[in-house]
């Protein structure tokens, strides 16, 4: 499964990063480790993107300034990008309150891959889905 992650990555060339609605701590620093890891080893295009503001609470986290607090579905559309990202949960309806099956519909529409990763106490759960 790694095998096939680092090869959806290495073939993308912009990326679009996003955690679940109502983020906090672990769901913002694994979206800002994920952004570093992308554009510092992969040398990706990535933009960040969250369907409501980030907790000012949370600015201690650093990095917490990058990530862009804005609609996903604005984000989809502006740019399509060549992967689309979620970070710490497991549903795609988990990506947004209000824009979750337009979301989905887009990423279907347009054949986009997607790779959804969470993080338990228990496992590291990793799902993909790829259009050929």
């Amino acid at each position: 499964m790694i095998e096939k992650l680092d090869k959806l990555i290495k073939e993308s060339s912009s990326i679009l990063l996003v955690c679940h609605t109502g983020a906090d701590s672990d769901a913002l620093a694994s979206l800002i480790a994920m952004q570093k890891i992308l554009t510092l080893h992969y040398k990706k295009d990535v933009v960040t993107a969250l369907g409501e503001r980030i907790p000012k609470s949370l600015s201690f986290i650093p990095g917490y300034g990058s990530v862009v607090n804005g609609s996903i579905l604005e984000a989809l559309e502006k740019r399509t990008p060549d992967l689309f990202i979620c970070l710490d949960f497991s549903q795609l309806h988990m990506s947004s309150k209000f824009d979750a099956e337009k979301i989905e519909e887009f990423i279907n529409k347009a054949g986009l891959p997607f790779v959804v990763m969470t993080i338990t106490q228990r496992h590291t759960k990793i799902l993909m889905r790829t259009f050929t």
